[in-house]
This record gives structure tokens, sequence and C-alpha cells, in this order.
């Protein structure tokens, strides 16, 4: 399945050190999987052309380099594999965070995609995704006891 992206209206330049440089072309073919469009643009310089369009239409040409800096750095979440901690760090710079208001469209959406995971109890750092409180809990929370 081709991954969804999103094509950018002006390419991201990433200047990249020698230890990046000679990362990236292990993971390329990793990024191209995910929905990353980059391509060689000089000595040292590459153009972001592409990103996936799970990290929404916020993200801005300093989060743009900063995710790929993280990503040719190795300093990723866990996983089994490249590509595993290649998508665990997409999802969490393209995920909700808290204190972002959702209209109950989006809500209703975002617990439908929950259902559907293979861990829906929990994000990909093991941090639990819902809590469950007991009605007295709830009831003292509210100051009703």
């Amino acid at each position: 399945r081709e991954p969804e992206c999103q094509e950018l209206i002006v390419p991201v330049p990433l200047h990249l050190s020698p230890r990046e440089r000679a990362m990236l072309p292990t993971l390329l073919p990793i990024l191209g999987e995910v929905g990353f469009s980059v391509e060689e643009f000089g000595k040292g310089t590459f153009s972001i052309r592409a990103i996936p369009v799970i990290l929404g239409k916020n993200l801005d040409r300093e989060g743009v380099r900063d995710l790929l800096s993280t990503i040719l750095s190795g300093d990723m979440p866990e996983g089994p594999s490249d590509r595993e901690r290649v998508l665990k760090l997409i999802a969490c710079r393209g995920a909700i965070k808290g204190g972002t208001p959702c209209t109950a469209e989006q809500c209703t959406t975002l617990i439908g995609q929950l259902r559907r995971t293979a861990h829906p109890f929990s994000c990909p750092h093991g941090r639990p995704t819902m809590v469950t409180f007991k009605k007295k809990e709830l009831d003292n929370l509210f100051l009703r006891t």
C-alpha cells in the first residue's frame, strides 16, 4: 500500500552532518515507505519534498528538519526494526498533544482509530491512552461524596 504523503509547496533543505549522511542510505528506503520524499540537493544537502500525512499541516520547516535529524541521529524510540522505530517517532510527532482542543467529530474519529490498533491501551512509549475510575472515585473528584 502506498503511504499517504503530502507534497510540500516549498521543499525543506536539510544539511546533514557526515554521521547523518552515513545513516541516510540505510534509512532512505524506510523513509520512502512511510511517506517522505528525500532527494539529494548538493554536497551534504538534501531536499525534503513530501512528508507523511499523519504529521499534519501544522508541521513547520523547523519541525521537518528536527524530525529527520532525530531519525538520522538514531535517537529514536525502542523497536524491533528501524521501520517500526521511525513509525513510532512519526506517530509521536503527529499525535494530538495534551490541551489541544478537539471537536466531537475529531474525538470520535480518534477513538475509532485507537480501537483499530493492535495495542489500544497504551501509546508507543507504553503510557496509558485511557484510565478508568470507579464511580466513588469520580464522585470524590467532583466533591459528591
